[in-house]
């Protein structure tokens, strides 16, 4: 009896190490594909037609503005509205919202104030909105960096404004190499698409874009946490009604800008986008699925090191899928931050001053499709 009973503990931990695995591969897959996806989408041209062969030369390095207008492509064949992206990934978000909630039996009343929801919609679409225009003008590449270097001024700011000072010498170590490595990228070489014509100007403009997304998607964390901590505590409930409102204010900001006939136009005409879009928008739903399970199951630690790693491999596999132009400058900084996030992965197994309650490089409250996530405690 005491062989058997001493047998059965390592099964149990080699199928939770198993489990976390299968989660974690999850988040990394799912983003990886949804980041791919919406840089296509937004960056690369499309042929018309159906045809999937020439659908694939948009993974070309020759996939570039041509002098020539005849030749392909023009600027006809680039993908224009990101409002159409977000009403396509809220509409999807809230069809399975409802299935979900009818699953658990969740209510199906306002679970929250109506007015929070609304404002979570606003702040949600403008939040995606922000993200899908930004790659527009700066690359894929910058824009995932920009996640994690943000990270360092805001502890620059708690110490020297607020007096904080409970981040440990490796998180500062860490955050300085990062800013670094981000700022040396930007320096060494291009960072922005080929589609873009406006070159570094623009770039300055999709730079803000990114800020702008990192405020909404931070406000939209913080009233979905009070809307949770007021009593709105079903989670597919809430999932509902913001992607409800977020499609109807979508639906609205479309009408009224008149871009339905030229998104409807160039849908006619390239219809292979509205597969990518909704390759981009499933992704996005696995990825939401599989953070709940790993920071539920297994914690923000883990979460946190996921994450890490996913940056890392979303940027070789932006760099590799779309021939971008890389300087040695660029491979060094790319190097600078690849090993500062796994220095970041090991360190967090060190422990950490009683003030911090939150991860350097990670937020396991907020996906990048501009939705938030509920705290989970594991």
């Amino acid at each position: 009896m005491p062989s058997s009973a001493g047998k059965a503990q390592p099964r149990h931990t080699w199928g939770a190490l198993v489990l976390c695995g299968v989660y974690a591969l999850g988040v990394v897959v799912s983003l990886a594909v949804y980041g791919l996806s919406q840089e296509k989408i937004m960056s690369r041209p499309y042929h018309s037609g159906t045809d999937l062969t020439e659908y694939l030369s948009a993974f070309s390095a020759d996939a570039v503005p041509q002098p020539d207008p005849k030749e392909w492509p023009t600027a006809d064949d680039y993908f224009q509205s990101s409002l159409f992206l977000v009403l396509v990934s809220r509409v999807v978000g809230f069809v399975f919202a409802l299935v979900m909630m009818i699953a658990n039996r969740e209510p199906y009343g306002l679970q929250a104030g109506f007015f929070q929801y609304v404002l979570m919609a606003a702040t949600t679409v403008a939040a995606s909105k922000c993200q899908f225009d930004a790659l527009m003008y700066v690359c894929f590449t910058l824009q995932i960096l920009g996640k994690s270097f943000k990270m360092f001024p805001i502890m620059c700011w708690d110490f020297m404004v607020l007096g904080k000072n409970n981040r440990r010498v490796l998180d500062w170590i860490v955050g300085l190499l990062f800013t670094i490595g981000v700022i040396c990228y930007v320096a060494g070489g291009h960072i922005f698409p080929a589609r873009s014509s406006s070159g570094a100007s623009g770039a300055w403009w999709g730079i803000g874009l990114m800020f702008g997304f990192f405020a909404f998607d931070s406000l939209t964390v913080s009233i979905q946490e009070r809307a949770f901590a007021d009593g709105a505590s079903a989670k597919y409930n809430q999932m509902l009604y913001i992607n409800l409102f977020s499609a109807l204010l979508t639906s609205a900001m479309l009408f009224f800008q008149h871009d339905w006939a030229v998104t409807v136009a160039f849908c006619t005409s390239h219809p292979l986008v509205l597969m990518d879009a909704a390759i981009m928008s499933v992704s996005s739903l696995s990825a939401n699925w599989f953070v709940f399970a790993l920071v539920h199951g297994f914690g923000s630690l883990v979460f946190t090191g996921t994450m890490n790693i996913r940056q890392i491999l979303s940027v070789v596999a932006s760099v590799v899928a779309y021939h971008h132009h890389v300087t040695i400058l660029q491979i060094v900084a790319l190097s600078v931050c690849c090993w500062a996030l796994l220095w970041q992965v090991l360190g967090d197994a060190w422990p950490k001053p009683s003030g911090e309650q939150t991860p350097l490089m990670g937020d396991a409250n907020a996906l990048e499709d501009g939705s938030a996530k509920r705290k989970v405690k594991a």
